[in-house]
């Protein structure tokens, strides 16, 4: 009877767990950015057809990414919104992070927990979970890898390499930077391939395989990249060599230097907002921005701590080794795998994103490309405490201040992510941040146009102007001008309103098809609730209101 109640008091807390997460992400789901990087990605999947992708966005060396974004926009567009996108991907990293702490330690709960909870319930990552970002997408594709590692080195088989192979030839077609990631996957791989040999058993069909991805990669990604960008500009974008001395001590550094930038990167609530888009303390309440210092001030004391018993507990070995003392201590091999594993995926991506000429991670250069790594660093911090048991007192001390630990980061970081959504869906103030205006205030504003729209007409041509490039975004008309050689008009202001109404209202804008395009002329105007309302030598003017968008409808 007890044995039952206890196992129905376990499935309630499961299901309550997982019903909070996937609300949380929905709601992190509606306040995600969507501007135009996003928006275009989704908008040229959707209508340029697989066949027609020669390139990605521009980045920001000037030089095309790949396709692989557009590619993954075109399967994205099965669902029906923009909403029901950011929704996936979130539901996406939820499943993957799971993965990688059930395949790691099964029904152990004590260490899956450790593994799992920090970066299910991380504020940075469930807010950067929901958005479309290259750099963003890349934090799925690590998991992902990690969880197929981890598999493997359970039960190394040839039939782990056809994804893992995947995942080699998806991380350059995403993002011209992933370039690192597919060089330590590949290199990681070998590695494993190394330390534990599968059988033969089944070699051909999977060389098979791996010769139709690789193939299939070319033909889709590769060659049409290759025949629209020249090698030479992106073989020119690494200038100079480090040398022999130079490339050993930036991979020196980066290996040696794990435990500051393990401990240290994640401190400083003051750069949160480089890192994800939510974190403007200048939107945020005051309660927000005092939670947010302990997210960084909680992230700091795990990490100290880990490394302070991991050090003990090394020199409590050595200990045992040399003196007669008789005491218990063992290797938590699943624990110290994963560690190992996101140890050295970090450093090597650190080391060879210097060594490339890439942003010095190392040294904090754009956060917003690390956190893709934020995973990792948990699994280390969280971890590191429990890749070495020891039996007795101490051992106790230890797990118990590991779910301490664990219970404080997890609070802080739920309640922070409730308050910066709330803050962002009710503030109606002048502050425009990177985060733009939440997408579901963006929806809401559709949905009247539309109707109103339906009311008045039955053409599928839909008079919508923008103006709200805020001052941050006024820079998009011109900068889509670089992508006219390859399609006609993708990079507009509004791209994200124009998508919706093209995939959920099967509307089209009425200046669809112009990169720059004219304001103030047709019956629909979209500008931000917080600047002068637009202004018209018609003879009616009216506007709505939704949340910090207006709309104003010009009566003919």
């Amino acid at each position: 009877m007890i044995q039952n109640n206890r196992k129905i008091i376990t499935i309630a807390i499961i299901t309550f767990f997982v019903i909070l997460l996937v609300v949380d992400r929905y709601y992190w789901a509606q306040i995600s950015q969507w501007r135009e990087d996003q928006a275009t990605n989704i908008w040229l999947g959707y209508t340029s057809g697989v066949r027609n992708i020669p390139v990605g966005l521009i980045s920001s060396t000037d030089i095309p990414n790949p396709n692989g974004m557009v590619l993954l926009g075109f399967i994205l567009s099965a669902l029906p919104n923009l909403l029901s996108v950011s929704f996936f991907l979130g539901l996406i990293q939820i499943v993957l992070l799971t993965l990688v702490g059930w395949r790691s330690f099964g029904r152990d709960w004590k260490y899956f927990l450790l593994a799992v909870i920090p970066s299910l319930l991380s504020v940075i990552l469930r807010s950067s979970s929901v958005e479309f970002w290259n750099q963003y997408t890349m934090t799925l594709v690590n998991i992902c890898f990690i969880y197929l590692a981890v598999r493997y080195l359970e039960k190394p088989s040839l039939w782990s390499l056809p994804p893992i192979i995947v995942l080699i030839l998806l991380a350059p077609s995403l993002y011209l930077a992933g370039i690192v990631n597919a060089i330590v996957m590949a290199f990681l791989t070998s590695i494993i391939l190394l330390y534990r040999r599968p059988r033969l058993n089944g070699a051909f069909p999977v060389l098979i395989i791996l010769l139709i991805l690789i193939s299939s990669s070319i033909i889709l990604t590769w060659h049409p990249y290759f025949q629209n960008v020249g090698l030479e500009q992106i073989l020119g974008y690494r200038k100079g060599s480090l040398g022999m001395v130079g490339t050993l001590h930036t991979f020196w550094n980066a290996f040696w230097s794990l435990p500051n930038y393990v401990t240290f990167q994640w401190t400083n609530s003051s750069e949160f907002d480089l890192t994800f888009k939510h974190a403007s303390p200048q939107l945020l309440s005051s309660t927000s921005n005092f939670l947010l210092k302990l997210v960084g001030r909680t992230y700091l004391l795990q990490a100290v701590f880990a490394f302070t018993v991991f050090a003990s507990l090394l020199v409590a070995i050595v200990w045992k080794l040399t003196s007669s003392k008789n005491f218990e201590i063992r290797v938590n091999s699943p624990a110290l795998r994963l560690v190992i594993l996101a140890g050295l995926f970090i450093s090597l991506s650190y080391g060879i994103s210097s060594w490339l000429n890439g942003p010095a991670w190392i040294e904090g250069e754009r956060p917003d490309q690390t956190v893709q790594f934020l995973p990792m660093f948990l699994f280390i911090i969280f971890l590191l405490p429990t890749a070495i048991l020891i039996g007795g007192c101490a051992g106790k001390i230890i797990s118990g201040i590991s779910y301490i630990s664990l219970a404080g980061f997890s609070i802080i970081n739920i309640l922070c992510g409730f308050l910066i959504i709330r803050d962002h869906l009710q503030y109606r103030g002048d502050v425009l941040t990177e985060a733009d205006v939440p997408l579901i205030q963006k929806m809401q504003a559709l949905d009247f146009i539309v109707t109103d729209w339906k009311k008045r007409s039955n053409s599928n041509i839909i008079p919508v102007d923008y103006d709200i490039g805020g001052g941050k975004w006024d820079w998009v008309p011109e900068f889509g001008n670089k992508l006219l050689q390859w399609y006609p008009a993708p990079m507009t202001q509004g791209r994200s309103f124009d998508y919706e109404l093209l995939r959920h209202y099967d509307l089209i804008n009425w200046q669809e098809g112009k990169q720059i395009r004219a304001f103030g002329n047709a019956r629909y105007l979209v500008t931000y609730a917080f600047e002068a309302p637009p202004q018209s030598n018609r003879t009616g003017i009216r506007h709505y209101i939704f949340g910090r968008l207006r709309v104003s409808v010009l009566e003919e």
